[in-house]
């Protein structure tokens, strides 16, 4: 009997360990930019901007996802959910992606003196805010303007934001958001550049 009751305890203790869950696998995430085409490749003559890595302060300046609490003030990271590279990297790609498909400036992503124009971007928000009903939304706020290098005053700035309506509630869906709000709102300031650099030819 005794016997018994030490395989049985044995046995119960190999089903419970059998029974542990994995630990939680790291994921990450990427922003699915606008798609460049052979036929907006800007010409030669067309104005140089400078796009520098974008400014972010705290939690927005770290690969971890951000998640806002619904009482509009608390902010936490996903433990297990990170960008690819920092929001402040890979927004300024984004938006280097976006100059590059519209084809109207030469966007360049390190400095050099045959830029007259450099763009000053900072992240106010990128993050999953929670909602008291519903599945929540992404938040994405840029504070932008656009300087000429021969002058230090701006000559546009104005703030981009966007909140789009989350499909499910889940993290995977969130960075799915953020990435389209990325996408829009560099496309955006994009235009606006072009508009204001080379107001001949806008669209």
């Amino acid at each position: 009997m005794k016997r018994a009751a030490v395989l049985v305890g044995l046995c119960t203790t190999l089903v419970a360990c059998g029974s542990f869950a994995p630990p939680p696998k790291d994921m990450f995430y990427r922003i699915a930019a606008t798609a460049a085409t052979p036929a907006a490749v800007a010409a030669t003559a067309a104005p140089i901007v400078y796009v520098p890595p974008f400014a972010a302060s705290g939690l927005h300046g770290e690969r971890a996802v951000v998640y806002a609490h619904a009482d509009g003030t608390a902010l936490e990271q996903y433990p297990y959910d990170y960008w690819t590279d920092s929001p402040r990297i890979l927004l300024q790609q984004a938006l280097l992606t976006a100059l590059r498909a519209d084809g109207r400036v030469r966007a360049v992503g390190e400095p050099t003196r045959e830029a007259a124009f450099t763009t000053r971007v900072r992240v106010v928000d990128f993050e999953r805010r929670a909602a008291q009903g519903g599945n929540g939304s992404a938040m994405l706020t840029l504070e932008f303007a656009l300087q000429a290098d021969s002058t230090a005053l701006p000559v546009f700035e104005r703030q981009y934001a966007r909140a789009l309506a989350l499909s499910a509630d889940t993290v995977p869906a969130a960075a799915g958001a953020l990435s389209q709000a990325a996408r829009e709102v560099t496309e955006e300031i994009a235009r606006d550049i072009a508009a204001h650099v080379s107001p001949a030819t806008a669209r």
